[in-house]
């Protein structure tokens, strides 16, 4: 499992931080900062998933996560503008969905969503580090995630509140309503942000899991091996036999 040092989890969580300084606008951004900063010990060492080989289940895994989903958008909102979109949505808009489009992980302030799983039998030969906690009513993470800003009075667009509900895309059923879409342009989605931050979100979680695999999996000291490559051989190493050599002549000869 990985380990972040003290140091590491207080950078990312500064960064966490800048992100909705640099982004965000008032009068929202001081709801948004005080919310957080309030639960700082409690989103400093959430996980990102219950799962190892899902990604960045480990303390200080979500913020870590949201983090790389942050940078991801941006830059994909770039590289969409490039390919010509009109993207219909603001560098705002973008940022506050990749940084909330996870907040339903927290769970509230009562019960946290994971909490470490009791069976080490699990954890050791399944990975699952931690599970849902039971007490919390049931609740899909968008909803839970639109739910916790409008408790606490923070408001947010229609942009944000798309983005955020389907932000995984069709791998969650109740998307379709939005994503299927259907045969005529008005019931497409008038904004690209909800494909920019999906499109980031997949590859954070890619990226992690990647991680995990290649360093952590089975132990550090169990890392998968790297495919090797083959090493180019010249036909002054290696000439071509003699019976390859009138293959060739006989394919290319003119008549």
């Amino acid at each position: 499992m990985k380990e972040l040092t003290p140091e590491q989890l207080q950078a990312n969580w500064q960064e966490f931080l800048d992100n909705i300084n640099n982004y965000v606008e008032e009068p929202r951004k001081a709801k948004l900062l005080k919310f957080y900063k309030d639960r700082e010990e409690r989103f400093l060492f959430m996980p990102a998933s219950g799962n190892e080989a899902f990604h960045s289940a480990y303390p200080g895994g979500y913020v870590e996560h949201v983090n790389r989903v942050t940078k991801a958008a941006i830059e994909i909102m770039a590289m969409w503008s490039r390919f010509g979109s009109p993207l219909n949505c603001t560098d705002e808009e973008v940022v506050f969905t990749a940084i909330n489009h996870d907040l339903g992980k927290y769970g509230t302030d009562e019960q946290p969503y994971y909490i470490p799983n009791p069976s080490d039998w699990h954890r050791k030969n399944q990975g699952k580090i931690y599970e849902n906690n039971q007490a919390l009513a049931k609740m899909q993470v968008p909803d839970r995630s639109l739910f916790l800003l409008i408790q606490q009075g923070i408001t947010f667009t229609e942009n944000e509140y798309i983005g955020i509900k389907t932000h995984d895309g069709m791998y969650d059923e109740a998307n379709k309503y939005y994503l299927a879409g259907g045969f005529h342009w008005s019931q497409k989605l008038k904004s690209s942000l909800t494909y920019i931050v999906h499109q980031a979100d997949m590859m954070a979680a890619r990226v992690e899991f990647e991680e995990w695999r290649d360093n952590y999996r089975d132990g550090a000291d169990n890392k998968v091996s790297k495919p090797k490559v083959a090493k180019q051989v010249t036909g002054a190493e290696k000439p071509l036999s003699a019976s390859a050599t009138a293959a060739f002549d006989e394919l290319f000869k003119t008549n």
